[in-house]
């Protein structure tokens, strides 16, 4: 309904950005910032408080061998939640947390920070593509 702006604890939405990263490379120290695709910005401010519950990552292709590891950052600096994706994980892997466990309050900038280990295979030939699902809390 228009100009209903009323928010409900259970609504649940995409945050309106993708990261992405094209070519990961191997032997790369975790918090390398992803970038916004189509943008060349790295974070998104958070419109109200919201909780993050779940993380899509998608590859090109899967990794035959080492990570790539992410971790979700928070006004720049990483939040220490992070995720390996290998070999096991193939092409695409849903990262859940519990409602709550990892808040951002309005206008908080929230961001993808990247790192690979020296044993990834193969290396720069990969994209990876990132998107968050919050809960207003």
């Amino acid at each position: 309904m228009p100009g209903n702006t009323t928010i409900y604890k259970e609504h649940r939405t995409f945050i309106p950005a993708i990261w992405k990263k094209v070519g990961v490379t191997s032997g790369q120290a975790t918090g390398i910032a992803m970038e916004i695709a189509g943008i060349t910005k790295s974070t998104l401010p958070l419109p109200r408080e919201a909780s993050i519950v779940s993380v899509g990552i998608v590859l090109t292709a899967a990794f035959t061998a080492g990570f790539m590891r992410l971790e979700i950052s928070k006004n720049g600096t990483g939040t220490g939640k992070t995720l390996d994706m290998d070999p096991a994980k193939d092409v695409q892997h849903i990262w859940e947390f519990e409602p709550g466990e990892l808040i951002g309050s309005k206008g908080d900038e929230l961001g993808i920070l990247w790192g690979s280990n020296g044993a990834l295979a193969p290396s720069g030939s990969i994209e990876a593509a990132v998107f968050v699902e919050v809960q207003w809390a």
